[in-house]
């Protein structure tokens, strides 16, 4: 005769006895029963770590026996080296950089069967401005004028302008920012001095640069008063040319000669 467990589980995992028994006296005989499972794991995910600091990745897997767990990135095992640390479930990358960034796949294994899951590693970098400049710019009032503010990360950061301390909305009032965060400006104003700021910024942190804009009118010479002069051979003659402007250079030129 024989004893059906029917839907076996974990739970039935022990060891049973047949006896056999009647008035000329009995037998036994013992079975016992490992159920194994194959592995199971929970459902993978993405990990975002700013770059620089660890990312560990974790993978949480279930199976009868405990199955054994690996590391592998674009099919190949991924090792304990270098910054790469793996330990049980654990898969550690220190000093994280964005070449570190991909798809992991976590491999469970046991003699019931083999499970895999992937899980994404984002690396985010912070916003460095690269492509700027002079801090320094002279422009005359009236005048266009373009500032730069390339940055690299990831994300892509976003370009925000300001000058002094109001946000400059692209599209208005003259300003316009490109895809490449260059600012352009149709009109300078009449103000003397403009202090304008570059922000960088995305998930991962900020960067910022200053610029100092200086407007300059152009000269302006009075046309009013004495336009002949008389004097006599030998004498010194003074001829005043009345300018206004920032500070411009002068030069007299003998006209006809």
């Amino acid at each position: 005769m024989g004893e059906n467990i029917a839907n076996i589980s974990l739970t039935d995992n022990a060891v049973y006895k047949c006896t056999a028994s009647n008035t000329a006296g009995k037998d036994e005989i013992l079975y016992t029963v490992d159920v194994v499972k194959a592995p199971l794991i929970e459902t993978g995910g993405t990990l975002q770590v700013v770059e620089g600091e660890v990312a560990d990745l974790e993978c949480t897997a279930a199976g009868e026996p405990v199955p054994e767990i690996t590391w592998q990135r674009n099919g190949i095992r991924v090792e304990t080296g270098d910054r790469y640390v793996v330990d049980g479930r654990k898969l550690r990358i220190s000093q994280s950089r964005n070449t570190d960034a991909g798809i992991y796949v976590c491999v469970a294994t046991n003699e019931a069967g083999t499970a895999q899951q992937a899980y994404t590693l984002e690396v985010l970098v912070p916003p460095k401005i690269h492509v700027v400049s002079p801090d320094e710019s002279v422009v005359p009032v009236g005048g266009p004028f373009s500032l730069k503010c390339g940055a690299r990360g990831y994300p892509d950061p976003a370009i925000t302008w300001s000058v002094e301390g109001e946000t400059i909305v692209s599209g208005r009032d003259g300003y316009s920012v490109a895809e490449d965060g260059t600012l352009f400006v149709i009109k300078a104003s009449n103000k003397n001095l403009m202090n304008m700021k570059c922000v960088a910024k995305n998930d991962a942190g900020r960067d910022e640069k200053e610029y100092v804009v200086k407007t300059i009118s152009p000269p302006t010479i009075s046309k009013e008063g004495i336009k002949t002069i008389n004097t006599t051979e030998g004498e010194a003659t003074l001829m005043v040319c009345e300018v206004e402007g920032e500070v411009p250079d002068v030069v007299w030129h003998k006209v006809g000669g």
